[in-house]
C-alpha cells in the first residue's frame, strides 16, 4: 500500500473534519479520491456505446504497435489462453 506524507497541520485539520463527520481520516480521504476519479462504466455496453468503446480500445492498442518487433503476432489461441486450466484437468 502506498503512503502519503502530509504536514502535521494538515493532518490535524483532517482529524478535526473527520471527527465532525463521525468518520475516520482514512475514509474521508478515500471519499475525496473517489469523488475526484471519474466513475468506470461497469454495465455491459450496447449499440453505439459499445462501438465507441471498442474503437477507443483499438486506437489505444494501435498506438502501442511501435513497441513490438516487426512481424510480431500475438498468440491468442484458445489453447494458449486456457493452457493452465487444461493442464490441470489432465493431471
Amino acid at each position: 500500500m502506498q503512503q502519503l506524507s502530509i504536514p502535521d497541520s494538515t493532518y490535524q485539520r483532517l482529524l478535526s473534519r473527520a471527527a465532525e463527520l463521525n468518520t475516520t481520516p482514512d475514509l474521508l480521504i478515500l471519499e475525496a479520491i473517489k469523488a475526484a476519479v471519474p466513475a468506470v462504466q461497469l454495465l455491459p455496453l450496447t449499440g453505439e456505446a459499445w462501438e465507441r468503446a471498442m474503437a477507443e480500445w483499438r486506437a489505444r492498442a494501435e498506438s502501442r504497435e511501435h513497441r513490438y518487433p516487426p512481424g510480431f503476432v500475438l498468440d491468442d489461441s484458445r489453447e494458449t489462453i486456457y493452457r493452465e486450466r487444461e493442464d490441470a484437468q489432465i493431471q
